[in-house]
């Protein structure tokens, strides 16, 4: 399902032709496939159009692609106004909402080459859409990490948990010095290798000795935190059966996506069913709901656009009873400071010349998922970068 302004189709195209401009939208929320055949047909062409320009992006050099540095210093939004679809804001909004829950940041922060950059890595708009949500733990993703710490220590390997890195001075030959903050106490780590499996802004504010320089410091400077909240809700009943994803305009919502992640009825022992939404904050939204609100008023709107994203005709859907909530506001969270991913900023990647910095630099290694090939803001993004730096590390230990 998708939310969209109706104003923009067919009537707002032509009421501009005439020069009428009708300022007032409508709130319409239908099936994508129910949409009106000229919106529908809109927004069909301007996939098309991305996925083409998507596909002579060189893989692993976007900055080589021809107009790049147009294309890089033009937001997603200014590009979807002017060429993509400007005379119809449905599928400008239906776009939006697909840059806004890959990057977490608003359209009109995202380049164009970067969004044309990611549609080529991972096959097409709609696999973005659709192949990002398709595969859950059922015991939670949390369950993994607690099982490879379990591994781990019981072959000696010490994890401590709520310990800050202030700073690190790192040379190629004598290694890396660590200085790190527990509560009040202030300590020293020495260690031969190491991986900074943490989102390039927050690698950028550490106190680094040397700084990172040249390409990899240009890159990690032009990186942008995105920001999102997760809101994720249990209700008594399945009140949006039949649906799996709705989506909005984000203009038109405070909270614009939302997805079924119940889990399936025969994987608890056969207890009850459990009927769970996870409804996400985006952009300058996220950043506004967590600074100025309470956890409790986070989930009521949460709720509150969950029911008008799976709702009929416009009107939300009947109020159902909420059994429990959890929330992952990550702008809140330190050292992490916005979203699931970071990206760079307009412009910066032909300017830099490079927009996934990996290559191990001293004795230092890159395993955040901002550093992979594919899937960056994705578990499989960090699992690929996890992977490289760990073979980095055991190459440099066998020479």
């Amino acid at each position: 399902r998708v939310g969209v302004c109706s104003a923009g189709g067919l009537l707002g195209s032509l009421s501009r032709a005439f020069g009428r401009a009708n300022e007032s939208k409508t709130l319409l929320f239908t099936t994508q496939y129910g949409l009106p055949a000229w919106d529908l047909l809109q927004y069909v062409l301007l996939t098309r159009k991305v996925n083409r320009l998507a596909e002579a992006i060189p893989v692993g050099r976007p900055w080589d692609a021809e107009g790049a540095k147009d294309l890089d210093s033009k937001s997603v939004a200014k590009w979807l106004e002017e060429d993509g679809a400007p005379n119809n804001s449905t599928a400008q909004g239906l776009m939006a909402s697909v840059v806004q829950s890959v990057f977490c940041a608003d359209p009109s922060h995202v380049s164009m080459l970067l969004f044309l950059t990611a549609v080529k890595e991972e096959g097409g708009v709609q696999v973005l859409l659709e192949e990002a949500q398709t595969q859950r733990v059922v015991q939670g993703n949390g369950t993994l990490s607690q099982r490879l710490a379990s591994s781990l220590t019981k072959r000696g390997v010490e994890i401590r948990l709520g310990v800050e890195v202030l700073g690190l001075t790192h040379s190629a030959e004598e290694g890396a010095m660590l200085t790190t903050r527990e509560g009040a106490n202030i300590s020293k780590v020495s260690a031969r290798r190491v991986v900074l499996a943490m989102p390039p802004p927050a690698i950028a504010s550490l106190s680094l000795k040397p700084k990172l320089s040249g390409a990899l410091g240009a890159q990690m400077a032009a990186q942008r935190m995105g920001k999102v909240i997760k809101v994720v809700v249990e209700f008594a009943e399945c009140w949006w059966r039949g649906a799996h994803c709705a989506m909005a305009d984000p203009d038109i919502l405070e909270a614009s996506l939302a997805f079924d992640v119940s889990p399936p009825t025969n994987c608890e022992g056969g207890g009850r069913p459990r009927h769970i939404l996870a409804i996400f904050f985006f952009g300058a939204k996220a950043e506004q709901w967590s600074a100025g609100k309470s956890e409790a008023e986070r989930r009521e709107e949460a709720v509150r656009c969950a029911r008008l994203l799976f709702g009929k005709k416009g009107e939300p859907a009947p109020p159902c009873e909420v059994l429990a909530s959890v929330e992952g506001d990550w702008p809140a969270v330190p050292g992490i400071r916005g979203g699931y991913q970071s990206f760079p900023s307009l412009g910066s990647i032909v300017a830099t010349q490079s927009y996934s910095g990996s290559t191990p630099t001293s004795c230092l290694h890159f395993a955040s998922t901002e550093n992979a090939t594919a899937w960056r803001g994705y578990m499989d993004g960090a699992i690929q970068s996890g992977e490289r730096a760990a073979a980095e590390v055991v190459s440099f230990w066998r020479k």
